[in-house]
């Protein structure tokens, strides 16, 4: 459903012919290699990565796009610097009369987040770092039940370093805490060095506490604010929210 951008990414892993094809760790297997081959697989089980993936997405409100945040953290030691992302959007069923006969697709491609093929990005430096990445695309009301998927690769050798999939929520949710469970905002980066962002639904009134209780700052904000942590210092703060939610912040 979307020839070009699906074409760019064949291109980029250097697929040519009949589909469905796969790929594994940025290898692609030949077509005439049965996918049900054990051997294809088996030497990239227990693999190991030192990056994490968090990602949600919402629907905006008059549904005529779709926003992603995703959170890439360093969680152990590694020399990479550089990665690439590749994000995308995808249809779970689509009804459609295809020339071969096939009425009920899955999966279908539907659009890049951002450009046609991965990009560069920089890594988070040391562990427990994180960076965080936002998109928004136009999207079309008559898309189905839609998920967002984001993918982490080696730049040099293609394969995976890390991968994520979250369903495309009706509306923004009311919060994402680090394990992606819905609470009622989402903040970003953590850890911080020099700001954060908050960002909830509405008018939304805000207090932050240092780790001994002293309120460090307090106010109110709709819909996003962004807290400068300049002068800060070191150490966990708490956030609260409407006076029903708390999480917790670093300051580096």
């Amino acid at each position: 459903m979307n020839t070009a951008q699906n074409d760019a990414v064949t291109n980029y892993y250097s697929i040519y012919g009949s589909t469905p094809r796969a790929v594994v760790q940025g290898t692609v297997i030949p077509s005439s290699t049965r996918l049900s081959t054990a051997s294809i697989f088996s030497s990239n089980n227990l693999g190991t990565t030192s990056f994490d993936i968090k990602t949600t997405s919402w629907r905006t409100q008059n549904n005529d796009s779709i926003e992603v945040i995703s959170i890439i953290k360093k969680v152990a030691v590694s020399s990479l610097t550089t990665a690439k992302i590749y994000g995308l959007i995808s249809e779970d069923t689509l009804r459609y009369a295809a020339q071969n006969g096939e009425q009920l697709h899955y999966n279908v491609f539907r659009k890049s987040l951002a450009s046609n093929i991965p990009t560069n990005i920089t890594l988070p430096t040391n562990e427990g770092d994180s960076i965080v990445l936002r998109y928004k695309i136009s999207s079309q009301p008559t898309w189905g039940n839609t998920s967002a998927t984001l993918i982490l690769s080696d730049a040099a050798t293609k394969s995976v370093l890390q991968a994520n999939r979250t369903r495309v929520l009706a509306s923004m949710p009311t919060s994402v805490s680090e394990k992606s469970t819905l609470k009622r905002f989402i903040f970003y980066p953590n850890p911080s060095t020099s700001e954060f962002t908050i960002q909830a639904i509405g008018f939304t009134e805000f207090s932050i506490n240092n780790s001994v209780g002293q309120l460090v700052l307090k106010g109110n904000f709709s819909d996003k604010i962004q807290v400068k942590t300049t002068g800060w210092a070191k150490g966990i703060y708490l956030i609260h929210l409407n006076g029903y939610a708390t999480e917790k912040i670093i300051v580096q």
